[in-house]
């Protein structure tokens, strides 16, 4: 599959998304696409996968057939999952319009030739042995709960997340598109995915955040450059990319600190020249003609002096000035008052009944100071039991608090609430005075224009700065984060653990991220299964 010359923007735009962009993949490769967010990278899957139509160039994809997977997957669909899966996979599309040459005739050749082309397509999707290739399916996917005759939109959200594996599981496509196909998924899902594309003998392109699954399974880079909205290709794996994009940073840093030196010099050298321009003859000699030396001089001084200031402001102008990328930042500005008590929590016996599923009884406890990971398979309880823990629903069993203990809890779903706005957050997180709140929020970059607006519109930095704002409001010396990562690119996850390490309190984190694990220092970690707390490390 190529695409040459691409150029797209959305209705309503001036600006390009892709300028110029051109894209390759052969089969066997597993290709990632790589870059900031807002950079372009879903708007060229969506280009190769004819989704999107260009304003200008074009995509070949060479009779070869191409499933894409988006960021987000409607699973409202009322149809059950056997059929479902069916016409995701393009069958029963394919399926529909061969009935319908059929049932006119396929006297005519066209007709005749139309059939054979969708004919060969229906046999490189393997859509005969669909049944017999589902039911193997079932057997490799990891916690496959559910009836393939069980509709859609009524599937739990770990379920769902299974028959998105399910679904890559039977595609027989040449090509594969992925977009942040890890989202949601647990470890056991990433794994399993990891097994697949490793596998795969098309070609795989990828949008991800998940830095140990790129590392894993990624034999090509393509970066989409920000500024001038094209591809850069790489042929490295992944994590030797990142190296060399440090590399060029830090020597990119290295020049804009010798040209800020240089610019400072020629403007100083500027105003020493302009500073003589005009200047008076000085004192009265004791002639005239001593006077009209002095005035010549003067002159002379003042006409060298402008020649001098304009060539220096000519040399001044032809500087490109270098911009430094802009980084996310996540700090913290005040100063963690440690929990006194060697335990931060403790709990005994604590359960809860949610419709035909129990989970615990769980008696354990967290240290003052601990640096906590809760891991596990979708469905095992995780965020029920922090839930369970800071009151968020009632629970059977009892729950201890360190009396000095301040907690920050987020959990995932708050960031994806319909409905859910800037301020709204700010006012269920934080119990400070209006005042402050907004005062702060501006500090962290998040201005008035932003308050109204839904959560979930916010790019991965601007989720960072508020994260980092609702923190310093509430001064925590215990934070517990669900699943932080989530719907975040790479630049911001390391803002995180950047922002996390530093952090000196209790910590908690839900996440199947086993690098940001390992960067925010993990010391703990406990595996959940719905009736059983596993201390793992």
């Amino acid at each position: 599959m190529q695409a040459q010359g691409i150029f797209f923007r959305y209705e309503n735009s001036i600006d390009f998304v892709l300028k110029d962009a051109s894209f390759s993949v052969e089969l066997g490769e597993h290709v990632a696409l790589v870059g900031p967010n807002g950079s372009g990278k879903s708007t060229l899957l969506k280009t190769l996968a004819g989704e999107l139509e260009p304003q200008k160039g074009v995509v070949h994809r060479n009779g070869q057939e191409v499933l894409y997977l988006p960021q987000v997957i409607d699973y409202s669909s009322r149809m059950n999952v056997r059929h479902w899966l069916y016409d995701r996979l393009g069958l029963a599309k394919i399926e529909q319009e061969l009935k319908s040459l059929e049932d006119t005739g396929l006297e005519d050749e066209l007709r005749l030739k139309s059939w054979g082309e969708l004919r060969q397509r229906f046999e490189i999707l393997d859509g005969d042995n669909f049944e017999t290739n589902l039911e193997k399916a079932l057997t490799q996917i990891p916690l496959i709960d559910f009836s393939t005759e069980q509709r859609v939109n009524t599937l739990s959200g770990g379920q769902v997340q299974r028959l998105k594996l399910l679904l890559i599981a039977l595609a027989k496509h040449n090509i594969v598109l992925m977009d942040e196909p890890t989202n949601d998924l647990d470890r056991e899902g990433i794994n399993w995915l990891e097994f697949w594309i490793n596998n795969v003998r098309g070609g795989v392109v990828i949008v991800s955040h998940d830095r140990h699954l790129l590392d894993k399974v990624i034999n090509r880079i393509a970066a989409i450059d920000p500024k001038t909205r094209k591809v850069l290709k790489a042929n490295c794996k992944y994590s030797e990319f990142i190296e060399q994009v440090k590399a060029r940073r830090g020597q990119l840093l290295t020049d804009y600190v010798h040209q800020q030196k240089v610019m400072k010099d020629l403007k100083k050298r500027i105003v020493e020249a302009k500073s003589k321009v005009n200047r008076g003859p000085g004192k009265a000699g004791r002639s005239d003609r001593d006077k009209l030396n002095r005035n010549y001089r003067a002159e002379r001084g003042s006409t060298h002096a402008a020649a001098k200031a304009r060539r220096l402001e000519k040399e001044f102008s032809r500087i490109v000035e270098i911009e430094l990328p802009k980084e996310y930042e996540m700090r913290f500005d005040y100063e963690v008052e440690p929990i006194q008590s060697p335990i931060a929590i403790s709990f005994q016996n604590l359960f809860v009944k949610l419709g035909d599923k129990k989970f615990g009884p769980y008696t354990d406890e967290i240290l003052s100071g601990d640096r906590l990971a809760i891991t596990g398979p979708n469905g095992s309880g995780k965020t029920t039991l922090l839930r369970m823990l800071f009151k968020e629903i009632n629970s059977q069993g009892n729950v201890s608090l360190a009396h000095d203990a301040k907690v920050f809890f987020m959990h995932q779903d708050r960031w994806v609430e319909p409905g859910q706005s800037v301020w709204k957050l700010v006012s269920q997180q934080t119990k400070v005075p209006e005042g402050e709140a907004k005062s702060r929020l501006t500090q962290f970059g998040i201005t008035e224009d932003f308050w109204n607006r839904e959560i979930s519109s916010l790019s991965p930095g601007e989720r960072t700065r508020l994260l980092a704002c609702l923190i310093n409001l509430q001064k925590p010396n215990f934070i517990v984060l669900d699943e932080p990562t989530n719907h975040l690119d790479i630049e911001a996850i390391e803002a995180v653990e950047n922002g996390l390490g530093q952090f000196t309190g209790t910590l908690v984190i839900v996440s199947h991220d086993e690098v940001f694990l390992d960067n925010v220092g993990i010391v703990t970690n406990w595996k959940i299964s719905p009736d059983l707390i596993k201390i793992i490390s």
